[in-house]
């Protein structure tokens, strides 16, 4: 809509300056300008009420909070998501409240008055409030004074945030990067880390110990750098395979340290990176150089320990709980006539016991050797052949540490032939004594008839 017509004021501009005429043109003249003052009027509250509106919005849809408040604290003005922060349902319930009334550290307040006392403003300042519902968070805020047109501070604006969540998953991540930095320093393997070129991005203290330096020595430094470059070609095919195929492998590797050769297993896994590609791989690597050693130490014991048991004369045999053969020697097969893959895995009683003899030590045979770990004890055998024979039996346990179970290590010798001699001279004896008493009975007898008496 237009407000004046300009074609009028010009005409009238353009008649002649005369007494008649000159008042019209000033009375023209003021019409403009109060035109042009309402137009500029009405275009300045559009302009404001757009502004008020949009700063309304902006206000109403932001997530920091915004307040105003005086010098003493008391809260003329806050925002609907300072409100919603703060945990109240409506403006009316803050019309008298005071900031410090949120602050659950009064010197947090002090605090902030201090910075803006010294330089006018506070940033970034971290603070712990309680909300209406008593739930206490966390906020970032940044405040300045509020000042009239003539620069007279009249109190304090600023602008809040809700941190708690933020803070929370920071503090959860340092403890959660703490705990992997404590595992990794207080594990007993060595730990890395390197890119495809090989170049070591992380090491453990452990695993540069094994390299006799600190980790800070080492990274940044390529596989070609410390080891010798037959080793280093062939670990870097295998981490090279893990970034290709995405997938994580186990090996055992040889590496020389120190001018020594150590044999390690190795356990290599990809780790990707915020793109979702594989970034670099991460090594655990177990010095199995002792292991290997001692494992070898123990078969050359166990062979020998093997060879003494099958080249000694005595009998030896091994039973578990249960009486079940596990182990039978060469001369025990000799004398038995069984074959040690005929009676592995048998129970010792049924094979081995005559048929009209059970004994009670078999009968209950776990409780009678927890009872008698170590024991000595005489009994016969029945061989394949179905002959009798009289052995010395010496047994004695080893206890399994991580179970019930246990090994029963018996030893024996025959003493079939000894009681046999043994027995043909008890019986020997016994018809010598008998043949002697009948001597002396006969003698005894003749001297009755002499009427002499022989005191032999």
């Amino acid at each position: 809509m237009t407000i004046f017509n300009t074609s009028i004021f010009a005409t009238y501009i353009l008649l002649p300056i005369s007494p008649g005429n000159l008042e019209m043109i000033l009375l023209s003249l003021l019409l403009l300008a109060l035109a042009i003052i309402l137009f500029l009027g009405r275009k300045y509250y559009i302009l404001q009420h757009n502004s008020k509106r949009q700063t309304d919005s902006i206000l109403n849809n932001i997530q920091d909070g915004v307040y105003r408040c005086d010098l003493d604290g008391n809260l003329i003005w806050v925002s609907p998501s300072a409100l919603k922060i703060l945990g109240v349902d409506s403006l009316e319930k803050v019309e008298h409240a005071n900031v410090n009334d949120f602050y659950v550290d009064s010197t947090q307040r002090e605090e902030l008055l201090r910075r803006l006392r010294e330089d006018g403003k506070a940033e970034n300042y971290e603070t712990l409030l309680e909300r209406m519902d008593g739930r206490q968070i966390f906020v970032n805020c940044n405040a300045s004074y509020w000042r009239d047109d003539n620069g007279k501070i009249l109190g304090i604006e600023g602008v809040f945030r809700d941190i708690t969540e933020q803070k929370r998953t920071k503090e959860a991540l340092v403890e959660s990067e703490e705990k992997y930095r404590s595992l990794v320093e207080g594990a007993a393997e060595a730990i890395f880390s390197v890119n495809y070129d090989g170049v070591f991005l992380f090491m453990n203290k452990i695993a540069a110990r094994r390299l006799d330096g600190i980790p800070e020595n080492f990274i940044g430094k390529t596989m070609w750098d410390l080891f010798p470059k037959h080793i280093a070609d062939s670990q870097i095919v295998s981490i090279r395979n893990v970034f290709d195929s995405g997938i994580g492998c186990s090996s055992e590797t040889v590496t020389i340290l120190k001018g020594k050769k150590h044999k390690y297993i190795t356990n290599l896994q990809p780790i990707k990176g915020n793109s979702g590609k594989i970034s670099s791989v991460l090594g655990v690597a177990q010095d199995i150089t002792s292991f290997v050693k001692a494992q070898q130490d123990l078969e050359i014991e166990r062979d020998f320990v093997k060879s003494l048991i099958e080249t000694a004369s005595s009998l030896i045999v091994c039973l578990d709980k249960y009486a079940t053969i596990t182990m039978f020697n060469k001369a025990i097969e000799k004398l038995t006539g069984y074959s040690r893959d005929e009676v592995l895995g048998k129970s010792w009683a049924d094979i081995f016991l005559p048929e009209d003899h059970c004994h009670h030590k078999i009968n209950n045979f776990e409780d009678w050797i927890r009872k008698h770990p170590i024991d000595s004890l005489e009994g016969q055998i029945k061989t394949k052949s179905g002959e009798l024979r009289t052995i010395l039996w010496s047994n004695s346990t080893f206890f399994h540490p991580d179970s019930d179970d246990f090994t029963v290590i018996v030893v024996g010798q025959d003493i079939t032939d000894r009681k046999i001699a043994e027995q043909e001279r008890i019986e020997s004896e016994t018809r010598f004594n008998e043949s002697l008493e009948y001597s002396r009975d006969i003698l005894y007898r003749l001297n009755l008839k002499t009427n002499t008496y022989d005191y032999m």
